[in-house]
């Protein structure tokens, strides 16, 4: 009987566990990507201003500086760099916004990047 008493505990605690993870995941990653989107926002400013030619760059190093603070890096770097427009690497951002591991990152990469 007792046996059957912890079960349900224990399995509750679990849950409780899970809810506090991603609770602490969200408030980690909020700050980063609010980080990101400010540099972006900057990127845009200089554009409006008339120094576009280092758009595509400065997108460039956002996304791989977002890569570098939420996973330490990934792998497809060499891929970011070559992308050379600005709407891709807009959607690229958003996308990688979703991915949970780095391993999710490069498959997003892969998947919009198959070159």
């Amino acid at each position: 009987m007792t046996g059957e008493k912890s079960q349900p505990v224990k399995k509750t605690l679990t849950v409780e566990e899970v809810f506090r993870k991603a609770e602490l995941e969200r408030r980690v990653q909020e700050p980063v990507e609010k980080a990101v989107r400010d540099r972006i926002s900057m990127v845009a400013a200089a554009k409006a201003e008339g120094r576009a030619e280092g758009m595509v760059e400065a997108k460039q190093e956002a996304v791989l500086w977002y890569l570098k603070k939420r996973f330490g890096g990934v792998a497809c770097g060499d891929k970011i760099r070559q992308v050379k427009d600005v709407e891709t690497l807009d959607r690229l951002f958003d996308s990688l916004l979703d991915a949970g591991t780095p391993e999710e990152a490069e498959e997003v990469i892969s998947r919009m990047l198959p070159q």
